[in-house]
């Protein structure tokens, strides 16, 4: 009996070591089992991080590509600008040299003997006014209109338009 109360005790003891071996190895499973879990859960995050990264970078690169080309177009935009910019200072300044040329031109066409041509109608336009104006004073005088206004223009240039006044000398 006691062998077979022993061999119960001992059934008994295996049967719990058994049990408490089953129980330590499901643990140890359970472990493992969640081990992987949570190495399956950060790699899985590190994945998702990785790839929001790599999508930033994208992002990023595009906004770079866009501001390079907004910034390509308003230099082609400036560069346009500054060329017709000196397309028309250009265009003034032959403009400027057109009128320079002709204003010499225009300047080398008046001669000295246009000049006197001119200055010698205007003396004989001035002494034509004169006697005219001078006329009642000659009747008042007693004196003739060009004895009146040789009297009043002897020693100028004028006097020489007068009629006979190269022969007269001059009087004082």
């Amino acid at each position: 009996m006691v062998r077979q109360a022993e061999a119960v005790t001992q059934q008994v003891a295996e049967a719990k070591s058994a049990t408490l071996q089953q129980a330590i190895a499901l643990r140890t499973r359970e472990g493992e089992q969640q081990q992987r879990y949570q190495l399956a859960e950060l790699a899985a995050k590190l994945d998702l991080h990785e790839r929001q990264q790599q999508a930033l970078l994208a992002e990023q690169e595009r906004i770079g590509a866009i501001h390079g080309a907004e910034l390509g177009r308003r230099q082609a935009t400036a560069t346009l600008e500054l060329t017709v910019q000196q397309q028309q200072l250009d265009q003034r300044l032959r403009e400027l040299q057109a009128e320079v040329v002709a204003v010499v031109e225009k300047a080398r066409a008046v001669s000295p003997d246009l000049i006197a041509a001119l200055q010698a109608f205007g003396d004989r336009a001035l002494a034509e006014k004169m006697a005219e104006s001078m006329a009642p004073l000659a009747i008042l005088g007693g004196e003739s209109v060009a004895e009146v206004l040789a009297r009043l223009l002897r020693g100028s240039p004028l006097a020489r338009l007068l009629p006979g006044a190269a022969n007269e000398p001059a009087k004082s």
